[in-house]
């Protein structure tokens, strides 16, 4: 009978023992190879409360978790590499504890390089795994911390990811470093245009305006550098030269190049459709009327010849003979996309938007992200008041293209026209004439001798009482294109409104000199050159000739 209680009274020991003793499980084994922030998982069974458990690097307490699971992360970048000791420690209420210790082995994979690691981060983003790619950035950076290529990766992965103010840090480093390269430019660009189109609050116009500046900027300064990145025109490369020339912007480089070779041969259409394209988008009508009436004397129009020829005869006011040259172009080549673009710009021209469309239908299908597509799509939306679409596709045509100034103009005009139309008058008109002006001054940022942008800054100047301001940006648009009829006609409109009633006529001749439609009108107010602008001082938003073929 005593046997059986002692024999009892040990088994109940026995089992008191074992509750209250803790055990403690890891997801780690003696040895392991740990990369990247690496998350501890720790298990802990103990019949009594379980207080608290410490995570220890070495000696050094980095961490407690007072609640189950208990999870500790471990950064290893920020450690040294190779061997590091690891310690678990788990208390209970009842004083009990338990400790488990790990030797492991911090390896990031230095020792394959930079390259590697970018390439890792490059491969991440492909699939959008953007928290992957950031971690490989870092390692980059870790084994070269001004490697550009890893700047770049990073700057890219946390664009991916929406966190802007990282990714301008990385892509300015990058600029700082190597002021020519074009990836940190273009990705600037795309940075302020994420704020821009993401800022909200009272200051959202401040900000606004701000960064599509500094997007045009940016992206101009991408179009600067590969225009001069090409080199010098030759006899065997001046095409490919004068297309670099054209897609920067830069139309005078293409025009000087052109101009003197088709003046030896003016059968030659390949260097006249350039050659008209850059005097189309320069302003320069009467030059490219001219080497029109050259090329259909000497040489033979094609597709692109004829739409050329449809917009200078609407320019010039003969719609029939515009309807005509349009009729040409499509039975020259119906499946050149080039002539919808011209089609859209006559349709818009003319205000018939039911024609636009269906253009635009057939554009949107073909090439739904191009720029000059979108661009068309959100002037049409504006004028059928569909607002939330046509600022969903101002957006999508900056984000492609950035350096599209002709967008930023007419996003100005839109601001005006909303102003006008709604009859706001004093000081909200006057925010509203000056957020116009922020969008003309953005389209400078992408194209300083914009005479489009110039004229609409000293429109917006005239609406707000600042006369003198209005003259010097008005003489700045008809010194940078003297056959636009816009520039000469808001020079007009500053002169009239500061006094000098003989330089307003002077400038209004000159005007309608440029454009016969605007002959035997009264001295023109600053409305009546926003009416003008946004009616009949469009420059075609078309393709350069051979664009879709190189």
């Amino acid at each position: 009978m005593m046997m059986r209680a002692i024999g009892s009274a040990f088994l109940l020991s026995l089992a008191a023992l074992s509750w209250s003793k803790m055990t403690m499980t890891t997801n780690l084994t003696d040895g392991q190879a740990i990369a990247g922030t690496f998350q501890f998982e720790v298990r802990v069974q103990s019949e009594a409360l379980v207080t608290n458990v410490e995570f220890y690097v070495g000696d050094d307490l980095r961490s407690t978790d007072s609640s189950t699971p208990y999870n500790f992360m471990l950064d290893t970048l920020e450690e040294k590499q190779g061997d590091v000791k690891i310690t678990f420690g788990a208390y209970n209420a009842d004083g009990e504890s338990v400790k488990k210790t790990f030797t492991l082995k911090v390896d990031n994979g230095f020792d394959k390089g930079v390259d590697f690691h970018v390439g890792r981060a490059n491969d991440f983003m492909t699939n959008s795994k953007f928290d992957d790619a950031i971690q490989a950035c870092r390692v980059a950076l870790k084994i070269d911390g001004k490697n550009n290529k890893a700047r770049m990766a990073m700057a890219r992965a946390n664009f991916g990811k929406g966190i802007y103010d990282v990714a301008q840090k990385f892509a300015e480093d990058v600029s700082a470093d190597d002021p020519k390269n074009t990836e940190a430019f273009a990705l600037l660009s795309a940075i302020s245009l994420r704020q821009a189109f993401n800022t909200t609050g009272s200051d959202s116009m401040t900000t606004i305006s701000g960064a599509l500046k500094s997007a045009a900027e940016a992206q101009f300064k991408v179009l600067e550098a590969r225009s001069d990145g090409f080199g010098a025109a030759t006899d065997s490369n001046y095409i490919q030269y004068a297309d670099v020339m054209l897609r920067a912007h830069r139309y005078s480089r293409a025009i000087s190049e052109l101009a003197p070779r088709y003046a030896k041969d003016q059968t030659d259409s390949e260097i006249a459709n350039r050659l008209l394209y850059a005097y189309l988008r320069s302003g320069r009508m009467a030059d490219a009327i001219k080497t029109m009436a050259d090329l259909e004397k000497y040489g033979e129009l094609d597709s692109y010849g004829f739409s050329v020829k449809a917009i200078l005869s609407q320019y010039a006011g003969n719609t029939l003979a515009s309807e005509e040259a349009e009729k040409e172009a499509l039975l020259y080549d119906p499946t050149d996309v080039t002539i919808k673009f011209a089609q859209s710009y006559l349709a818009l021209n003319r205000g018939k938007l039911d024609v636009l469309d269906s253009f635009l239908q057939g554009l949107t299908t073909k090439m739904p992200n191009d720029s000059r597509v979108n661009y068309y799509l959100s002037t049409q939306n504006y004028l059928l008041r569909n607002y939330e679409e046509s600022k969903r596709r101002f957006e999508l045509t900056l984000l492609s293209d950035p350096s599209m100034y002709d967008m930023l103009v007419e996003r100005g005009h839109e601001i005006i026209e909303a102003t006008i139309s709604s009859g706001i008058t004093g000081n909200d008109a006057n925010a509203r004439y000056e957020l116009a002006k922020a969008y003309f001054e953005a389209a400078l940022g992408a194209r300083p001798e914009s005479f489009e942008a110039l004229a609409g800054v000293s429109m917006a100047y005239n609406m707000l009482g600042k006369y003198e301001d209005a003259r010097r940006f008005g003489q700045a648009a008809a010194d940078s294109a003297p056959g636009y009829a816009g520039g000469q006609l808001a020079l007009a409109s500053a002169w009239r409104a500061l006094g000098n009633s003989q330089s307003a006529r002077a400038a209004a001749d000159a005007a309608s000199k440029a454009d016969t439609r605007l002959a035997g009108r009264p001295l023109p107010t600053a409305r009546d050159v926003w009416m003008y602008l946004w009616g009949m001082g469009r420059i075609p938003v078309m393709p350069a000739p051979g664009e879709y073929n190189n």
